[in-house]
């Protein structure tokens, strides 16, 4: 005989809104999650006058509609857990402790407050994408803020930052980072740090510990302090990065201010200003720069040393370097300008229509400039098309 048979409705999933949830239960009596709302048009399993070969054959078609729901679900939820990453400041704050810390490559997390504490703590932070890839193809994660993390006196850490880039957000930004461990090491490793006009604001601080900066951007920090993206009292490596339009607008050191031990190779610096130093400036008695296979273009110091002021009593040791169309405006060494006991060593350089523009001081010096008890070994160096005011010298001494 034939019986009529009215069939439940049957949810259908709505891909579209994953973070809206609910526990739905299957007849296989396992619970798995799913969208808490449904569309709005339903698969309807209308009332209809069916043989049991019929009724039999629905139920599989239903049964089939059913698998294939829990498939896309779990298609879903394979996508959501592969972007499990850190996209709030909050997010990052959650997870200071852990050895890795992930974060959303290409989405922008607002920093606000103070900056992240991140004494004596051990931790990677990166970028990645929703497929787990942390390699140098990730959209870098940008942090906008004023301040972002920072290390107390006396601490160790061991932090290393791959792949994002740092942001300051307004003219009361100060530094990006902030390390003052002494037994601290900090790896800064593909990352960019954007800067804007600021009081006192920087990328690096580094009072203590060691710092190593690896194929890094550095553009745009602008303010009235000593050494405008990196200011350094400890050690600190820098190596394939470039320095671009940073601006030390009252003081030294456009790009750079050492006054501890800094190594510095296949680097840039273009476009950097300052007072003193257009690009670096180094001092101290415990100072030593050593610069090597790095390029120096159009960099200008109001005074002296174009692209690099050495003073008092530090070391800079600069070999198989190209310094080009750097610029002191009115002062000396177009190129270099070096002052005090400190050795300055100066070795297999090329130095290129460097300039300084005192036309009314004989003791100009368009690409070098050493005085007052100047220590200066020179080897191997190309001179081209360098000039003074009105000496016209290349060298001064």
């Amino acid at each position: 005989s034939r019986t009529t048979t009215t069939l439940p409705l049957l949810p259908l999933l709505r891909l579209d809104e994953p973070s809206i949830h609910s526990s739905v239960h299957l007849s296989h009596r396992s619970t798995i999650t799913t969208p808490k709302r449904i569309l709005s048009s339903y698969v309807h399993r209308p009332s209809f006058t069916s043989t049991p070969s019929t009724m039999k054959s629905t139920m599989l078609c239903f049964r089939l509609l059913e698998v294939l729901w829990f498939c896309f679900l779990l298609m879903g939820r394979a996508l959501v857990e592969g972007c499990a990453c850190a996209d709030t400041m909050d997010d990052i704050i959650a997870q200071i402790g852990n050895p890795e810390i992930p974060v959303c490559g290409g989405r922008t997390i607002e920093f606000s407050g103070e900056p992240i504490d991140v004494t004596g703590m051990k931790f990677r932070l990166f970028s990645i994408d929703c497929n787990g890839n942390d390699d140098e193809s990730v959209e870098p994660a940008v942090l906008v803020g004023n301040r972002h993390f920072s290390t107390n006196e006396g601490s160790t850490h061991n932090i290393t930052l791959s792949n994002v880039t740092f942001v300051q957000k307004d003219v009361d930004a100060q530094n990006c980072i902030h390390t003052k461990g002494t037994g601290g090491i900090l790896d800064v490793l593909g990352c960019a740090f954007e800067g804007i006009s600021t009081n006192k604001g920087r990328a690096i601080l580094n009072e203590q510990g060691t710092v190593n900066v690896r194929d890094c951007s550095f553009y745009n920090h602008t303010n009235k302090n000593y050494g405008a993206a990196i200011l350094n009292y400890a050690n600190m490596t820098i190596k394939n990065s470039t320095f671009s339009g940073n601006q030390a607008i009252l003081n030294y050191g456009g790009a750079i201010g050492n006054s501890g031990a800094m190594e510095i190779k296949s680097s840039n610096f273009t476009g950097n200003q300052a007072i003193v130093g257009g690009a670096i400036y180094a001092t101290d008695s415990l100072s030593k720069t050593t610069i090597g296979a790095t390029m120096f273009v159009g960099n200008i110091a109001s005074w002296y040393g174009g692209a690099i002021r050495c003073v008092q009593s530090a070391s800079c040791e600069i070999g198989y370097s190209t310094f080009k169309e750097n610029v002191a405006e009115d002062g000396y060494g177009g190129a270099i300008g070096a002052y005090g006991s400190g050795l300055l060593v100066v070795s297999y350089n090329d130095f290129d229509a460097n300039k300084d523009y005192l036309f009314f001081n004989q003791s100009g010096a368009g690409a070098v400039h050493l005085a007052r008890k100047s220590n200066c070994t020179m080897q191997g160096n190309n001179f081209t098309d360098n000039t003074s005011g009105s000496s016209g010298s290349e060298i001064t001494i």
